[in-house]
């Protein structure tokens, strides 16, 4: 790991989701998602938490 424990750097990395299954909307053409882009930054966020205590444990 190169940042942050080893170094004092920040740490950085980038997520990428692939998109969501499509939702079916009577009368609406097209690909039509839910929106789940404010829970993901949560997510993303705790589980870098997780990982980061297990690395230093």
């Amino acid at each position: 790991m190169n940042g942050g424990i080893t170094n004092g750097n920040p740490v950085v990395f980038r997520v990428a989701f692939k998109p969501t299954a499509s939702i079916a909307k009577a009368g609406v053409g097209g690909r039509h998602d839910v929106c789940f882009a404010l829970r993901t930054p949560v997510i993303v966020e705790a589980m870098a938490a997780i990982c980061l205590v297990d690395l230093a444990l």
